[in-house]
């Protein structure tokens, strides 16, 4: 089966996947970097980046939730679609006890990425803050 479906082109400072909405695929980055990102309060807080090899989409996929930060090319950046089939396909054949724990650590991560965004901006606005008071 193969499991690349479609690739996808990006160029520097378009978003590959939105905070907030749904998805019911995975992105492979085949060329190129990708910054995670979330919106707090109207401003940016970079969460992270991401290189070829790396997986987007994931967290989405796996619990059905929204999706928790948005995604951004940097530079010019090709993206595999994961095969949805394929991929239903893997997970329908896990345990349940493997499954709850793969949605464990979804909703971990989620938990972290949102404590983690809330802590950086957090942290620039005192960093403003104690800029401006000097």
């Amino acid at each position: 089966m193969r499991k690349i479906v479609d690739k996808l082109r990006y160029t520097n400072g378009q978003v590959i996947l939105k905070e907030g909405s749904f998805g019911d695929a995975l992105y492979l980055i085949l060329d190129g970097k990708v910054e995670i990102y979330k919106t707090i309060e109207g401003k940016k807080s970079v969460v992270g980046y991401l290189e070829k090899g790396a997986i987007l989409g994931e967290l989405s996929f796996i619990d059905k939730k929204p999706r928790p930060a948005s995604a951004a090319a940097v530079g010019d950046v090709e993206i595999g679609v994961i095969d949805k089939e394929f991929l239903e396909y893997e997970i329908n054949k896990m345990s349940y006890e493997f499954s709850l724990v793969l949605n464990a650590l979804a909703e971990r991560l989620r938990k972290t990425t949102e404590e983690y965004a809330a802590l950086k901006s957090e942290n620039e606005r005192l960093k403003a803050r104690s800029t401006v008071i000097k």
